[in-house]
């Protein structure tokens, strides 16, 4: 295996780096620990790899002093757990001036393929003068879900496919505030493709059409046989396929574990539900779906509440769908995945008298924010039913403020001392969370 590893090695110095679209990804490397990409399948993690390579040639690291290792290459599918000191072996085998008197620089993708990584990558960081990169597409990479005590828990980060502004700079358009008229205009063309494309790499460049749903039905199959039957040593694969894709159909509806168990078994499927929510929460784990849950301000136990589901691509929705699609679930997924990129603790919000919120958000040092999708929108005094909704919530919660995504509105009002700000989804979609609550305190003057 020894002799494997370096020929690896030696072939991946000949490696080219494609430069690709610039993601908004800042990383901030920690001294001592790991630094974790996490993210679906096919979303870019080993092209942003390759931007950070190619960030330390052109800052005059050496070639030699860059390692970069695939695990999902077959060639290292037989590395044992108790092999990994193999990797740092070979590497120092072809190097051995390195060892201890320069800085060597990792870079390990698809590392959640190798049982046992945390021990590799611990001891690497322990024993050598390095900095160690890794990717991979399984939230358990997530330093929350590492042992306190392990040198990896450092600086870990998720990447999405490309948001609607990385969109935008793909196509080298400006998405930053303040827009002219001719902006605005370029923008909303661009943002007529987004919803259908989606944001997956291989797709931005396309139309819509056959090659744009094969691509997105292969990388459908990719991931669950890959991500989720494979590596769980699923036995019964085709059950995970139907069960994958009767939720990618019902973007933002409600699901019980209960009701998808007899829909599978209505299949042919006997799949007990315990077994069913392991795939659920493998879906989530491997980044191809969320789960949004009901909020209790209280703290209580809501486990039985009906979840809701959000694909990690709208794409994905539209490549299983024979016909014509309703627009409004894919741009609320586009809401949801918006709040997502900048904050984990999202939840739906029910009201005592039982209306609903579309999401509440949980933000670290600010108030929670309420966020309502409405598909059309004339103004919002004319909105009265779904009005009561939000101004109910702001009630119960005790809250100031909540926004209101809109397909292409922008208004204020104050209701009892509450104010609700609406915006158009694009523009929406190009805020960072810092703009975001610049404009909900009206300091931002979009609106």
């Amino acid at each position: 295996m020894l002799v494997s590893i370096k020929s690896i090695l030696l072939e991946n110095q000949e490696l080219q780096f494609p430069g690709g679209t610039p993601r908004r990804l800042n990383i901030q490397p920690s001294s001592g620990k790991a630094t974790v990409i996490v993210g679906a399948k096919g979303c870019g993690k080993t092209t942003y790899l390759f931007q950070l390579i190619q960030g330390l040639l052109n800052s005059g690291v050496l070639r030699e002093n860059i390692v970069y290792l695939n695990f999902a290459d077959e060639r290292l599918r037989s590395l044992k757990p108790n092999s990994h000191s193999l990797v740092a072996e070979a590497y120092f085998s072809l190097y051995p001036h390195k060892k201890n008197t320069e800085k060597v620089y990792f870079f390990f993708d698809e590392i959640q393929v190798v049982k046992g990584w945390e021990a590799m990558v611990d001891k690497l960081l322990l024993a050598e003068v390095c900095e160690v990169f890794l990717a991979g597409s399984s939230a358990n990479l997530l330093i929350n879900n590492l042992p306190t005590e392990s040198r990896v828990r450092g600086s870990a980060y998720e990447l999405f496919p490309f948001s609607f502004p990385e969109f935008l700079d793909h196509r080298g358009l400006k998405s930053e505030e303040p827009l002219a008229t001719i902006d605005e205009y370029l923008i909303k063309h661009a943002w007529d493709k987004y919803p259908l494309l989606g944001g997956f790499p291989d797709s931005i460049d396309l139309e819509w059409g056959p090659l744009t749903r094969e691509l997105r039905q292969k990388a459908l199959r990719a991931t669950v046989l890959g991500d989720i039957v494979e590596r769980h040593d699923v036995s019964h694969p085709q059950a995970v396929l139907d069960l994958a894709r009767t939720t990618l159909k019902s973007p933002t509806a409600s699901y019980s574990v209960n009701k998808l168990t007899a829909y599978l078994k209505s299949l042919g499927h006997k799949v007990p539900k315990a077994v069913v929510a392991d795939y659920l929460d493998w879906f989530e784990d491997a980044y191809f779906l969320f789960s949004l849950r009901l909020f209790d301000p209280q703290g209580r136990n809501v486990s039985a509440s009906p979840k809701q589901i959000f694909p990690i691509d709208p794409a994905l929705t539209l490549s299983l769908s024979p016909g014509p699609v309703d627009q409004a679930p894919l741009l609320k997924n586009l809401v949801f995945l918006a709040l997502r990129r900048g904050y984990q603790n999202i939840h739906y919000y029910r009201t005592q008298s039982l209306k609903e919120v579309d999401f509440i958000v949980i933000r670290p040092g600010l108030d929670p924010l309420l966020v309502a999708f409405w598909p059309s929108l004339s103004s919002l005094k004319d909105q009265k039913r779904n009005l009561m909704a939000i101004i109910e919530a702001l009630d119960e919660l005790n809250l100031k403020a909540a926004l209101v995504v809109s397909r292409d509105e922008t208004d204020r009002i104050t209701v009892n001392n509450r104010v609700i700000t609406a915006l158009p989804i694009w523009r929406f979609l190009l805020l960072s969370p810092d703009q975001l609550n610049e404009v909900l305190k009206g300091r931002s003057g979009i609106v």
